[in-house]
This record gives C-alpha cells, sequence and structure tokens, in this order.
C-alpha cells in the first residue's frame, strides 16, 4: 500500500500511513495554523494543532486535540479517493471570558479525488462554541503539468477557493503554485483580492 500511495501527491491527509507523523503550517493574513499529526492504526490519527484566526468581531488562540479517521478509501490503479471525519476539543486561550465559554468543539469532513495529473478536495471544518460556530470551507481543483517520478521535483497548478466565516472579503479564490519532493511539500499563492497564502508539510 505505502509505494502506491507514495507514487501519488502527498497531499494534506487527516491520516496517512500507520506510524507515519506529518508536520504542517498554513499562513495567510489574519490566519495561522500549525498541527502535528500522528498516525497510529492504517485508519486512525491523533493530532495537535495550533490555530490563531482573527474574525470580524472576535480573535481565537487556541490548542485543539482532535481525532481523525479515515472512513472509506477506493483505491484504483493509477488514483485513488479517501473520505475523512475529524473531531475534537479546544480551548480559546487569547479570551477573558468563563472557561466554559472559551471551551469548543472541533468537528471537520474532508473528500478529495487524486491521480498523478489530477487533484480535487473538498473540507469543511467549524468550532462549536456555545454561542457561535465560526466555520471554513473550502475547494481545491489542481492539475500537474508533467508527471515526475518520487525522487523527482513535482510541481502542481492550483485553484482553491475558500469562505471563513465572519470574514470580510469572503469567499477568496487563490491560484498558487504547489511543489512537493519526496516526503516534503509547500505551495504558495496570492488571491484576487490580494490575500498570501503559504503552506508547509512534511512526512516522517
Amino acid at each position: 500500500m505505502i509505494p502506491f500511495l507514495l507514487s501519488l501527491p502527498a497531499f494534506a491527509h487527516p491520516v496517512t500511513f500507520k506510524n507515519g507523523t506529518s508536520l504542517s503550517s498554513v499562513h495567510r493574513p489574519k490566519m495561522t495554523n500549525f498541527q502535528v499529526n500522528h498516525t497510529f492504526t492504517r485508519k486512525t490519527s491523533i493530532a495537535a494543532t495550533y490555530l490563531r484566526m482573527e474574525l470580524d468581531t472576535t480573535t481565537i488562540e487556541a490548542p485543539i486535540l482532535h481525532l481523525n479517521r479515515l472512513l472509506k478509501r477506493w483505491n484504483r490503479i493509477g488514483s485513488q479517493a479517501n473520505l475523512y471525519a475529524m473531531a475534537g476539543i479546544g480551548y480559546n486561550s487569547i479570551s477573558l471570558a468563563p472557561i466554559l465559554e472559551n471551551t469548543f468543539g472541533y468537528i471537520g469532513a474532508q473528500a478529495d479525488y487524486e491521480t498523478t495529473k489530477v487533484y480535487t478536495a473538498i473540507s469543511g471544518h467549524t468550532l462549536l462554541f456555545s454561542d457561535r460556530t465560526p466555520f471554513a470551507i473550502r475547494g481545491r481543483f489542481g492539475l500537474a503539468p508533467y508527471v515526475a517520478e518520487y525522487n523527482n521535483l513535482q510541481i502542481w497548478v492550483v485553484g482553491q477557493i475558500d469562505h471563513i466565516s465572519d470574514m470580510q472579503e469572503q469567499p477568496r479564490f487563490t491560484p498558487m503554485l504547489r511543489f512537493f519532493y519526496r516526503t516534503a511539500l509547500w505551495e504558495t499563492g496570492v488571491s484576487l483580492n490580494g490575500t498570501y497564502w503559504f503552506q508547509m508539510m512534511a512526512h516522517f
């Protein structure tokens, strides 16, 4: 199974391979996300996330602990599709509100389909506070101008559209370039309204 997975582009899968660990970070104005993810069974991983997000009405700066679960995988020759679910709990450490008001549930879902030339994905995440539920939805479509071997640099052209609730200038469309070499990935782009996006990820 692992050699087949390595032959496909290693996009941000919530569950990777057994005993695998991934480090990732996403940076853009008013939003930073760091995550450490360890897959301890073929279908389940545990993750620790640090999220900072400046919404129009509040700021969230929170550690989140969550489980990720691979619900279904479809393997075909040269392609793969996946369905994931995520759930956990977090705490907004920057707020001065009472503890229970700062504690929130976290749920998310992701579906993706990829080949050596095409990549599509859609994901959604929400934070379940007692008085509000900020959420984010993201869709992606990527193409590879050429097919590279695992030991060579892979380049992808990706279009991303996303919406974050309670933030101005939504939704955003971001064209970007993604670079993938062995188990390391980085990508950068700028949305049509001038908002930058930068992501890094590595698997071990």
